[in-house]
Formats: C-alpha cells, sequence, structure tokens
C-alpha cells in the first residue's frame, strides 16, 4: 500500500485525518491562522467554562463580542484571536483579565497555543508554509497566498523547480 503525496503529509500530523486535511488545505490556501484555531480547538478541551450564577450571566453577555453569526467554529477562533492579542498586550495578566471577564479557561487556550506552534512547525518542515510565514491576523502576505508552497504531486515547492 503506497500513501498518496497529501497522505504522506496527513500521516506526520498527530491529529485525525479530517483535521488534518483542514490544516494542508488552509495552509495551501492562506487561510491557515482561523483554521489553525478551529483545529487546535476542536482537538483539545473547550476553553468555555461552566460557570454558576451571577458570574455566568456576566460572562454570557461578554462573550457575545466573540461570537460569529456564520457558526461555532468561527466563535472559537476569535476567543483564540482575543486570548492570543491579551497576551501580546498585557502578557500572563492580559491572558488572566481576559479570560477572567469572558469566563474562559486559561489553560485550554494556553494548550490551543501550544498545539498550534507544533502544527505550524510540522507544517513548515513539510513546506507546507513559506519560510517567511509569520503568523498574525493577516497570515500570508498575497503574494505568498499565490504561490504554491509546494507541489502536492511532487512533494517540492515550485519555487525551487526554478531556481535549479
Amino acid at each position: 500500500l503506497e500513501l498518496t503525496p497529501l497522505g504522506r503529509h496527513l500521516a506526520r500530523l498527530p491529529l485525525d485525518v479530517r483535521l488534518g486535511k483542514m490544516l494542508v488545505f488552509g495552509a495551501l490556501l492562506g487561510c491557515l491562522d482561523p483554521i489553525a484555531s478551529v483545529v487546535a480547538a476542536l482537538s483539545t478541551k473547550s476553553p468555555f467554562a461552566a460557570l454558576l450564577g451571577d458570574r455566568q450571566a456576566a460572562a454570557e453577555i461578554a462573550r457575545k463580542q466573540l461570537q460569529a453569526k456564520q457558526n461555532d467554529m468561527l466563535t472559537m477562533a476569535n476567543a483564540f484571536r482575543g486570548f492570543q492579542k491579551a497576551s501580546l498586550e498585557g502578557g500572563d495578566s492580559g491572558e488572566r483579565r481576559f479570560c477572567d471577564t469572558l469566563g474562559l479557561s486559561r489553560a485550554a487556550l494556553a494548550e490551543q497555543r501550544e498545539l498550534r506552534k507544533r502544527l505550524e512547525e510540522l507544517l513548515r518542515a513539510a513546506e507546507l508554509l513559506p519560510p517567511s510565514y509569520e503568523r498574525s491576523s493577516r497570515g500570508p502576505s498575497l503574494r505568498e497566498r499565490h504561490q504554491p508552497p509546494v507541489a502536492l504531486l511532487g512533494g517540492k515547492s515550485a519555487n525551487r523547480h526554478s531556481n535549479q
């Protein structure tokens, strides 16, 4: 039994095949940031903590800012994006404040962050991300998105062939 080039990439990812496909195609199509957030959220414990009493009501009101009308997966991506922003702007105390205000589990979001880093490293090693890729709210530049990072049929990046 021989794996296809896509199958070889998926076999290297520590994920369910369906989540791995989402991640690979997110990288290839230049929309890795929200896809990686969703894949990490589906692979770890939910950050939406169960709260009681007044705290639950306050958290539900605050969480409305995260809600995406399209679906719950984008709401998870918004929660992670907000956590990252709070971390960049306020460090550990910013993370704590963000999570306390919204009733989110800081440990679950930190676990998602670590899984995202590991998955991005694996995608970079497989040459599915441009070397200059840096996670941001924008993702890869327009130029990087339209240069195929890897030719799945041959496993080599298209740019390598042009330099030889």
